[in-house]
């Protein structure tokens, strides 16, 4: 049917066939096709058809889509080897941060933040249905902001804000009760070799580490801060490794230097390993 009516998808996704964080793509698939879907099921003669009759439905199956696609692209930016709490901390109050205006806007009647919601009430022409939704969605947008909040008491605090931005934040962020890291602040500071090194963005990691000989108090709570996993993002990546190895047919399969080498950031020197053995002779 899909092809026939010259749409862009060829097919619907199921929420079975995806993982969680690809969701929200059901979402705006079925927003996208809800007319042939419609069609669909009228033909099926399910009660199902009458969802897309109803323009409320319609419209909150549009919000859905929406912001499940906002939340899952900020999911995704907190995602990778090399992130830290300090970027992904910028990250979470950046989005809590446009959470607050979407509430605003919302307020307002605007929903142009929500595109597909945004195209579906520019079709219908309806006002009433944005004011009998606006409560809902302004509700929605607010429980997602304190939801935040409480996974993230300490999002504000700023106190580690040294570690990635030193050069432009207040010397008054060290106490002076904290000497020795004090003086090393000052040293930091006023050092413009070091500036230029950072500047280059050579990498927080390898900028602290290159230091700790010099300023070795403030060099080593850097590394601390910068060292901790910030994400499970590692820990899921090595799970569905081994998973994609140990598959039903092989259940039993010790995979333990197999995942090592999967999940290994240095590549093998396959060339220097197979000189050193010694290659299966003729008969």
């Amino acid at each position: 049917m899909f092809e026939e009516m010259g749409t862009h998808y060829e097919n619907l996704l199921y929420h079975t066939e995806v993982c969680w964080l690809s969701r929200e793509k059901v979402l705006v698939r079925v927003a996208e096709l809800r007319e042939l879907l419609h069609i669909f099921l009228e033909e099926k003669r399910s009660s199902l058809a009458n969802l897309f009759n109803d323009e409320l439905w319609v419209e909150n199956l549009c919000y859905l889509a929406d912001i499940f696609g906002e939340v899952n692209a900020r999911n995704l930016k907190l995602q990778g080897r090399q992130t830290t709490s300090l970027e992904l901390r910028e990250n979470i109050v950046s989005f809590c941060g446009k959470l607050q205006l979407w509430t605003r806007r919302v307020g307002k009647g605007i929903v142009a933040q929500f595109p597909t919601l945004d195209a579906f009430l520019d079709k219908v022409n309806s006002e009433d249905i944005l004011n009998h939704m606006k409560t809902d969605i302004r509700d929605h947008l607010t429980a997602l902001l304190k939801s935040l909040h409480k996974y993230f008491p300490d999002l504000y605090n700023t106190n580690n804000e040294w570690g990635r931005n030193f050069f432009n934040v207040s010397e008054d962020i060290i106490p002076d009760e904290d000497c020795p890291a004090k003086e090393e602040f000052i040293t930091l500071r006023t050092n413009n070799a070091w500036k230029l090194m950072f500047e280059a963005k050579t990498g927080l990691d390898t900028f602290w580490i290159s230091r700790l000989q010099d300023i070795p108090t403030l060099a080593s709570r850097a590394v601390q801060i910068l060292i901790g996993f910030s994400t499970t993002y590692l820990c899921e990546q090595a799970f569905f490794t081994v998973l994609g190895m140990k598959t039903k047919q092989r259940n039993r399969i010790n995979v333990s230097s197999d995942a090592r080498v999967a999940l290994s950031v240095t590549k093998p020197r396959i060339e220097k390993i197979a000189q050193a053995k010694q290659a299966q002779p003729s008969h």
